[in-house]
């Protein structure tokens, strides 16, 4: 039992009957008195002490005193090799008033008593709470790291418990040892304002220490100091004080000040103090495979790194005309949801002296460093994450690792030119990987490249040609394989480079337009000769060369004269030559140190071989161009041509998807995909592909005109159409022609007559399979479909005006062929006509050998018929 008693001294009972009462109630077996006294000298707490405590019983407290004060000092003692701190002086103090109250005890027992009673609580307090303190550091340090949204630039969020320190705080009244860096103060003048906590960290020329900055609320601070045995270190911290004060930019640390400490041994920094993992650790959680930096998205962070790492080189090498010096994975530290450049010691100026953890091959031993090798450092920094990244083998990982290779590319003039240019690339690659990994576009202009005129859609984005109608009669014909465009058509229709804006006549060059490169040719033939110039020169003698070579490829009659065959073939090699030439002279005035790492040499050097039909040659020089500028649409564009072109299909999958994935507008991206999802025999997929092309770019209509073709063709393989795929296909040509920009009425009709081939396919195979395909027709068209246009134009109801239609269609396309009296084009007439009158219900034939009525003149296209 326990009982407790307040102020039992205040009893209205005398002492002695209290006292009785009391020690009843403490006979009981087990039994505990608490009694609290508002008197110390109460007549009742003094027969207390003298029948129950005795006079032995300050000593008896006293030794327990002393046994709690030794293990007191073991904690303080264990704490101090934890945390580096001052240890405490209380366990003395305890020690003192211990000794006090037992010499007391001879002259006033009963209050030396009262005295211990409150020395054993308060010990016993303080033991208590250093022990929770020691169970919690022996406790691993708290880390959270908080798993990022999905925005384009978001970090893991890393909360740290507490700073980790490395070192004790000073002594309370210094004197350190000259030539030392040891002994910074308890207290940092001005006026005591910073309070040291302890050693975070030894930095490139000294100790940075931490702090609390007592003029705003405690505040922490990091407090470098200089060696002041480094003669040059102090000589350099003359002048950090005044440019390192001066920095502000949100991912470096920031200098509010610098002060001399209270011993005048030499100069203190006041920075921001910033807590978190330093990129090193962040590289062993990567190591560990610890989340989030487990998975492929580890590679958008290692991005993300680098983008925030340049926007801080920028503000230095252009503001401010500094180097940062020592980047490394060390001096990056990872805090809250962004980065800091926290050892801001080493920045200096252009080609100073200075420590360098990384040393640029450039630099020299003393680590005198320009701002390439900052880039250099930066992307070893990078490799070192990369590799301990977990392995991913897609495009987009790779174009990271060309956009570090090139950053740490030995010779400075290959690497980057400027921060700003690494930066737009790695933002670049940045999206390019989030978009493979969410397969959802993260489009932005390019920085290199204006967009792809026409696109590479090698025909399928265009009407079927009436040449598919020269054989075969009025059968649906097969939409296999399609083929990539000719050499020379991407050549021409690959995507120009910006001009330069250091180049004299880039003004001019931003209005310049490619609709008619004969005429272009002419105006731009008395401008100042500057390597932009020459390039447009080269590009438009490719267009001349495309010409060329397509009216080298128009067929030719048997009385047709050699030399009319011989001109083409004359101007195409004339144009390669002069394109070869503007290349020759282009690269003579970059100059000879320059030309070999400009990348628009190369790619210029592709788009001339690919004029001359020379794909596997074209290859290697677009590569060149990836590694150079990994984070572009184009060079991808071209080695996905390249890889189609070669038969190298999952090469070139890889490229289009890349393109197409990051910018859905990039519609030759969508068309390379398109056809290799036909050749794979998918044409769903080609149809996503397709269909991701967005209503504000400019090959929309391409695309949708490709998207007819594939509803409405015949594919390998594939089962036979239905009703539901001509009603899909109906719908697509009327969104088509009304709502997606197709104004040419020769290929609406023969797209339409494309249609009406496939629906007397349909109805064939639906009556052959006993069923009404005329209702299930009218059962799967929606009401609204047709209901607006007119009659001609919609969906026949009967087979009678399916047939009439389809020989209607086929009379029409006989009028759109060239009346040039060639061979082939009247076979064509011939053959389209055949149709029209094969599929007719009358059966009419209009070759005058075939029984039947002669065709009346109007409708053999103005001709008698064959004799």
């Amino acid at each position: 039992m326990t009982a407790a008693f307040l102020f039992p001294d205040d009893c209205a009972s005398a002492p002695e009957d209290v006292l009785e009462l009391l020690l009843a109630v403490r006979s009981r077996r087990q039994a505990r008195l608490l009694l609290a006294f508002r008197d110390p000298g109460a007549p009742l707490l003094r027969l207390l002490y003298e029948q129950l405590l005795g006079r032995e019983w300050p000593a008896a407290v006293g030794e327990r005193i002393e046994q709690r004060l030794h293990e007191l000092r073991r904690v303080r003692q264990r704490l101090s090799e934890r945390t580096h701190e001052t240890r405490a002086r209380d366990a003395d103090d305890f020690l003192g008033r211990l000794d006090r109250h037992r010499r007391a005890a001879l002259s006033d027992p009963l209050r030396a008593a009262y005295e211990l009673y409150l020395l054993e609580l308060d010990v016993e307090n303080l033991l208590l709470a250093l022990r929770a303190r020691e169970a919690r550091l022996a406790a691993p340090l708290e880390i959270s790291i908080e798993p990022p949204g999905e925005g384009l630039e978001e970090l893991p969020r890393v909360n740290v418990q507490g700073p980790q320190l490395t070192g004790p705080a000073p002594r309370s009244t210094p004197r350190p040892r000259s030539g030392t860096a040891e002994g910074v103060p308890r207290f940092v003048e001005p006026e005591q304002q910073y309070h040291v906590v302890g050693k975070l960290a030894s930095g490139s020329y000294g100790q940075v220490y931490l702090a609390h900055d007592r003029a705003l609320l405690n505040r922490l601070v990091a407090l470098k100091r200089h060696n002041p045995r480094d003669a040059g270190a102090v000589e350099q911290a003359a002048a950090e004080r005044v440019r390192l004060v001066d920095l502000n930019h949100p991912f470096i640390v920031k200098v509010h000040n610098a002060i001399l400490d209270n011993d005048g041994a030499g100069p203190l920094l006041v920075m921001e103090f910033a807590d978190g993992l330093t990129l090193e650790e962040i590289r062993q959680r990567m190591l560990r495979r610890e989340p989030p930096f487990h998975d492929e998205r580890v590679f958008e962070f290692i991005a993300v790194y680098g983008v925030r790492i340049l926007d801080a080189l920028h503000y230095l090498h252009t503001g401010k005309e500094l180097v940062y010096g020592d980047l490394s994975l060390n001096n990056v530290l990872h805090c809250g949801d962004t980065i800091k450049l926290i050892d801001v010691a080493a920045v200096r100026g252009f080609g100073e002296a200075g420590p360098a953890t990384v040393n640029p091959p450039e630099a020299g031993g003393e680590g005198r460093m320009e701002p390439a090798g900052d880039l250099y450092c930066l992307g070893e920094v990078l490799r070192c994450l990369l590799a301990a990244a977990p392995a991913v083998h897609g495009l987009g990982a790779h174009s990271l690792r060309l956009t570090i290779a090139r950053a740490t590319r030995p010779d400075p003039a290959e690497r980057f030119a400027s921060a700003e240019e690494m930066a737009g690339q790695l933002h670049a690659v940045l999206r390019e990987l989030r978009s493979l990994r969410l397969n959802e576009e993260t489009f932005a202009p390019s920085l290199h490249f204006g967009t792809v005129a026409d696109t590479f859609d090698g025909g399928l984005g265009a009407a079927p040609p009436l040449e598919q109608w020269a054989t075969g009669g009025s059968h649906k014909r097969l939409l296999g394989p399609q083929q990539p465009p000719a050499p020379a058509d991407a050549a021409a229709d690959l995507p120009a480079p910006h001009p330069d804006r250091l180049d004299p006549n880039w003004q001019r060059l931003q209005r310049t337009s490619y609709n008619d490169p004969k005429g272009l040719l002419g105006r731009i033939a008395r401008w100042e000769a500057t390597p932009e110039l020459l390039l447009l020169r080269c590009r438009l003698h490719i267009h001349q060369a495309r010409a060329a070579r397509n009216a080298l490829a128009q067929p030719r009659e048997a009385g047709d004269s050699r030399e009319g065959a011989r001109l083409p073939l004359d101007e195409l090699v004339h144009q390669l030559e002069a394109a070869a030439g503007a290349l020759h002279e282009a690269r003579r005035l970059i100059g000879t140190k320059r030309s070999p790492h400009d990348w628009r040499i190369p790619w210029h050097d592709g788009l001339l071989q690919l004029a001359h039909q020379q794909v596997e040659r074209a290859r290697p020089l677009f590569t060149k161009v990836y590694e150079d500028i990994p984070g572009e649409y184009a060079p991808k564009l071209a080695l996905g041509y390249c890889h189609e072109h070669l038969g190298e299909t999952e090469q070139a999958k890889e490229f289009y998807r890349s393109v197409w994935c990051r910018n859905h507008a990039q519609g030759s991206a969508a068309f390379g995909l398109a056809r290799m999802h036909l050749a794979d025999r998918l044409p769903r997929e080609a149809v996503v592909a397709l269909e991701g092309v967005p209503p504000d770019s400019r090959h929309r209509t391409a695309a949708c005109t490709a998207l007819v073709r594939i509803h409405a063709g015949l594919h390998d393989r594939r089962p036979a159409p239905t009703l539901g795929d001509f009603a899909r296909a109906f719908a697509a040509l009327r969104r088509l022609v009304e709502y997606e920009g197709l104004t040419d009425a020769a290929a609406e009709e023969r797209l339409r007559t494309d249609l009406l081939e496939l629906l007397v396919l349909v109805v064939d195979s639906a009556r052959r399979a006993g069923g009404d395909p005329w209702s299930e027709l009218a059962g799967r068209l929606p009401v609204a479909l047709d209901r607006d246009l007119p009659p001609p134009l919609r969906v026949p109801r009967t087979e009678e005006q399916l047939l009439l239609r389809l020989s209607d269609s086929y009379r029409r396309l006989a009028q759109q062929v060239p009346r040039t009296g060639r061979t082939a084009d009247d076979a064509l007439i011939e053959a389209l006509l055949d149709n029209a009158h094969r599929v007719r219900p009358t059966r009419v034939r209009h070759r005058s050998e075939s029984p039947g009525p002669r065709l009346p003149r109007w409708l053999s296209g103005g001709r008698e018929p064959d004799a």
